[in-house]
């Protein structure tokens, strides 16, 4: 299994949000890996090629976030667990996310919360915060 320390993995279903934000992390010095609307079964077989330090994770659909609460979970229960980071328009998810009342959200454990449109500066810090220690970034995105 291949492992970049800093590889961020995007899972984004609108091709143009995926490019903005890969160039966004890489000009930050990040590794991106954009895919498109992968599956639970999908992310797992991914993730055992390569081992991201992250994911930022869309809820890829008109659904709501659908799909990806189960994706997230995975992601938490993974060994070791990988961050995951909800990034969607979804605002009734990502209020849900945010309360980690919910057994789903819970369950998904999410690293942080970024409504879209995002911020960029909360994108930036919330990765950073993730793959190099709160220290590294303020983390602003939760």
């Amino acid at each position: 299994m291949a492992h970049e320390r800093n590889r961020v993995l995007v899972i984004e279903d609108d091709t143009a949000i995926g490019a903005v934000v890969e160039t966004i992390l890489e000009g930050e010095g990040f590794p991106v890996t954009v895919v498109q609307e992968c599956s639970p079964v999908e992310v797992e077989r991914w993730i055992g090629h390569e081992l991201p330090a992250c994911v930022l994770l869309d809820g890829g659909g008109s659904d709501g976030f659908g799909e990806s609460w189960h994706t997230a979970a995975l992601l938490r229960a993974h060994s070791p667990p990988i961050p995951v980071v909800m990034f969607s328009a979804d605002q009734a998810a990502t209020v849900e996310a945010r309360a980690g009342r919910s057994a789903r959200s819970r369950e998904a454990g999410f690293a942080a919360v970024l409504d879209k449109p995002f911020d960029l500066d909360a994108l930036i810090d919330a990765v950073t915060g993730i793959v190099y220690g709160p220290e590294a970034g303020s983390a602003t995105s939760r």
